[in-house]
């Protein structure tokens, strides 16, 4: 699904070093300070930057080239977007409908009343914690099959967490792609396969989340930390 091979950006002082790979199926835990690496990775990955090394692949092309139907089999949630406060919900509806071929309109409507979200509230009335499902929804109901989820419980209660957490491994089950960003290391630890911890731009430290011991993730957390 993704493939960073031998990729190398530079910001000024900073740069970003990386290789690494996320197959089909899999959920991928990234974490690390601000300043780590982790929008730089993710703004490459959509085309949004441009290494000066290396190679970036998202779903069998090259970053810098991304074709409509490749970018219309992407879902982000970013933890600092989002939609008009002046839409309701419904308005969200209509805008995805155009914006994706894929769109589906009955999941999205079944998953606003799971995460109850109402229809025809603004947004600029929504708690933090309902802007932030909102997110994540809109990422999730056109079938992409990568999705890119930036804090996407923040400010999220533990129930609706757990909703979220759920939809995530279902769609990773039917074979969906799916990277993780989060700053607390129990919350990847539930729900990713494999983590990996970036400082100053490169790769810190990697953990398979599934079969990891407790020693094991005390030395990731320590790079962390």
């Amino acid at each position: 699904m993704i493939t960073m091979q031998n990729v190398r950006k530079t910001y000024g002082n900073f740069t970003f070093e990386i290789s690494m790979e996320l197959p089909e199926g899999q959920i991928l835990g990234l974490i690390g300070k601000n300043g780590a690496g982790k929008s730089t990775a993710i703004k490459l990955i959509l085309g949004l930057c441009r290494a000066e090394e290396g190679t970036v692949t998202v779903l069998g092309s090259d970053s810098k080239e991304l074709s409509e139907k490749v970018k219309q089999d992407i879902g982000v949630s970013l933890a600092e977007s989002g939609f008009s406060g002046e839409l309701t919900v419904n308005d969200v509806k209509h805008i995805l409908k155009k914006m994706y071929h894929s769109f589906d309109e009955n999941y999205f409507i079944k998953q606003s009343e799971n995460l109850k979200l109402p229809m025809n509230k603004k947004i600029k009335e929504f708690s933090t914690g309902m802007k932030a499902k909102l997110r994540v929804l809109t990422a999730m109901t056109h079938h992409a099959k990568l999705l890119i989820m930036d804090e996407p419980t923040r400010g999220i209660d533990v129930g609706a967490k757990n909703e979220i957490y759920k939809l995530m491994n279902r769609l990773a089950a039917e074979g969906k792609s799916i990277i993780m960003i989060s700053s607390e290391m129990p919350e990847l630890l539930g729900v990713c396969d494999r983590i990996l911890v970036m400082s100053g731009g490169r790769l810190a430290g990697e953990v398979d989340a599934k079969t990891a011991t407790q020693e094991d993730i005390m030395r990731l957390a320590a790079k962390y930390v």
